[in-house]
């Protein structure tokens, strides 16, 4: 089993100008990301994952506006190796958007594959399944000099895709660098 834990930090002070007023603009971002993974022998493992990330913006001109914007996301992957030639996969990840105003969005992504490799592991075929719950939703929170805004727009739903893949051990030759050839086949629905 391992932990990791990330910690993000940004600051920055913009002074300008809104209507020959003197406006400064002070953003604080902080993300703390934690995730857990767990192994079981070379079948099996898992990681779960919560980030939270804080964006505070301080409006001074006459009068001093905050605004805080929260985003949570919880994420879990999933792998099982069936055989030493196939593998599955699964991803689920849950976001929660809160802007300034409290308005919450919230959105839940489900992906899934499945991967066969053969000819000695040098070649695969990958299916996979994006968007399975057909929530995607593109949600973007920022906070600039004199606002704040949330913007949420369609982004590509539900889609399967079919991938082949071949990992030559030597090209051109003897010393040749090994290189690898893929093409893929998407289906949007």
């Amino acid at each position: 089993m391992s932990f990791s834990y990330r910690l993000s930090l940004s600051s920055n002070v913009r002074p300008g100008f809104i209507n020959y007023i003197s406006s400064t603009s002070k953003n604080n971002t902080v993300s703390n990301n934690l995730s857990i993974t767990y192994n079981l022998l070379d079948k099996f493992n898992i990681t779960l994952g919560e980030t939270i990330a804080n964006n505070r913006s301080e409006q001074k001109s006459r009068n001093t506006i905050t605004s805080l914007i929260r985003n949570y996301a919880t994420n879990a992957n999933a792998n099982y190796f069936l055989t030493k030639s196939l593998t599955l996969n699964t991803s689920l990840n849950y976001q929660d958007n809160i802007a300034a105003n409290g308005n919450s969005v919230k959105a839940s992504i489900w992906n899934a594959n499945a991967v066969y490799r053969f000819m000695q592991q040098k070649a695969e075929v990958k299916l996979s399944a994006f968007d399975l719950l057909r929530q995607n939703k593109n949600i973007t929170n920022f906070v600039r000099e004199n606002s704040a805004t949330t913007t949420i727009s369609n982004g590509l739903q539900q889609y399967f895709m079919i991938t082949f893949s071949y990992y030559p051990r030597k090209f051109g030759g003897n010393n040749g660098p090994s290189r690898g050839a893929s093409g893929g086949i998407m289906i949007v629905k």
